[in-house]
């Protein structure tokens, strides 16, 4: 994931509180031009940094970017990170060769790491992505590269299309370290070299043209009626820049009145963070149970004991220090020697030739969020920790710790977030048709 977080600066006036008026940044066709942008690949941002840009750059300007240190992966358990502690160490680093995969352990400094020539590629891109936010690479005003938004894209990667290339970079990042894996790392190892070489050296590639647009950042004119009322009514404070997460972000907020919110602060601070989603298990079958579905969630002693009563439609995973079941089936059963955590259903069914059962483990600091999408099946939550709100057409549904919901049916469009003043920490059920994308982008009317 993106470095260890630079500090995050928040400015309001003095005992003053936040009212965030958000809209939506949908994309804008585009034609690029050279000198517009530019990116580097690993091969160039390896260089010798006395032979000048970019090497010189990321050696000038590394803790800037990186103020205690980088790291990449999925710091989470059965994740793997790699963690830089200064720009020769990521100098020695880059580039990297070698099959494209996951890492299979942590390291720090390395000089070689399992990932081959995928490791050295999501490195070049937090660089083309970092160094542009801070104006060290050549960006238009008012849009770095990270802002762009991908097109184009058929077949395996149409779930790429609408994302910006900063969230494409924590689908990669999070691959890196073993989690999130909707796209195989192959086919994320080819389009993350293809975005970094996009605007080589400041020349623009038939790329970019066919797969970038740029954001539309003007919003809707009933945007800017809520926008004027507000600023109206109470005036600007302050307009601030600032960096979530170690990746700047475009946040525009009103400082506003007097009295600290307490609540909306927190969420301020994250608001444009990703959830962080590892699948922990999936299988692949042929029909489902006969009847009305529910997912069955239960805890065993050990793994042996849960693989033990685990039938055709189980999933045995290890989360939250404890071993669990996931039976879809008919409401009312019960494994022997189990704890019965829940039952959630029912479960919207989906007709397919083919269909995938996935547990994923989501976490996020409050106020991390999805983008908006939707799934060829049904998805169903458990809560841990935290709060999670699932917006969606038929409004807000909270979750609360020990709580579980259906959730949505096939090809509805929802976003997920981190909703409470805690982590949010939850288990996902999914019954999708496997022969089509897992996740693709969506828009919630």
């Amino acid at each position: 994931m993106i470095a260890i977080p630079k500090s995050t600066r928040s400015w309001l006036a003095p005992l003053a509180f936040a009212v965030l008026i958000p809209w939506s940044v949908p994309a804008a066709a585009s034609t690029f031009v050279d000198g517009e942008f530019a990116t580097y690949s690993q091969n160039i941002w390896g260089a010798d940094p006395t032979d000048g840009p970019p090497a010189s750059i990321l050696k000038a300007r590394f803790f800037d970017l990186f103020t205690a240190g980088a790291e990449f992966g999925y710091p989470f358990p059965g994740g793997a990170v790699m963690d830089f502690s200064s720009a020769d160490a990521m100098l020695t680093f880059l580039p990297q060769v070698g099959a494209p995969a996951a890492l299979n352990s942590s390291l720090t400094d390395p000089t070689t790491t399992s990932a081959g020539v995928f490791g050295g590629q999501v490195v070049a891109l937090d660089l083309n992505i970092g160094l542009s936010d801070l104006g060290a690479l050549e960006h238009p005003a008012g849009v770095s590269f990270g802002d762009l938004v991908l097109t184009g894209y058929s077949g395996t990667l149409a779930g790429l299309n609408g994302h910006t290339v900063r969230e494409y970079y924590q689908i990669v990042d999070a691959a890196l370290g073993g989690g999130f894996e909707p796209f195989s790392i192959i086919d994320l190892a080819g389009q993350t070299n293809a975005i970094n070489s996009s605007f080589g050296g400041g020349f623009v590639s038939d790329y970019a043209q066919q797969h970038y647009e740029l954001p539309n950042v003007v919003p809707e004119p009933s945007t800017w009626v809520l926008v004027l009322a507000a600023l109206g009514g109470l005036g600007i404070s302050g307009l601030r820049l600032r960096r979530v997460a170690g990746r700047p972000a475009r946040t525009w907020c009103a400082a506003l009145v007097l009295g600290a919110a307490a609540g909306l602060l927190p969420l301020w601070a994250h608001a444009h963070e990703a959830l962080l989603i590892k699948p922990l298990a999936q299988a692949k079958v042929t029909a489902l149970p006969e009847g009305t579905l529910f997912w069955r969630i239960e805890n065993f002693a050990s793994v042996a004991q849960a693989k033990a009563a685990a039938g055709p439609w189980s999933l045995v995973v290890e989360a939250a220090d404890k071993v669990w079941l996931f039976t879809l089936g008919p409401g009312g059963s019960a494994s022997p020697g189990a704890a019965k955590v829940a039952e959630v259903g029912p479960i919207p069914r989906v007709t397919a030739q083919e269909y995938l059962l996935r547990i994923n483990d989501v976490r996020g600091s409050p106020g991390s969020v999805t983008p908006v999408h939707s799934h060829p099946g049904s998805e169903a939550f458990y809560v841990l920790g935290g709060e999670q709100s699932i917006r969606s057409a038929r409004g807000v549904l909270k979750v609360h710790p020990g709580q579980a919901e259906a959730g949505q049916g096939a090809d509805m469009a929802m976003q997920v977030s981190s909703s409470g003043t805690e982590d949010l920490h939850a288990l996902v059920m999914f019954v999708v048709d496997a022969n089509r994308p897992f996740s693709v982008p969506a828009t919630v009317p």
